[in-house]
């Protein structure tokens, strides 16, 4: 769901992405 430029095509898939990122860094 990427372009090439690196941007996703999917503000929902973008969101989660976000939200993944975020939980990673609690974790640590």
């Amino acid at each position: 769901p990427l372009t090439p430029g690196g941007t996703y095509l999917d503000p929902d898939a973008a969101a989660a992405a976000i939200e993944a990122v975020k939980n990673q860094g609690k974790k640590k």
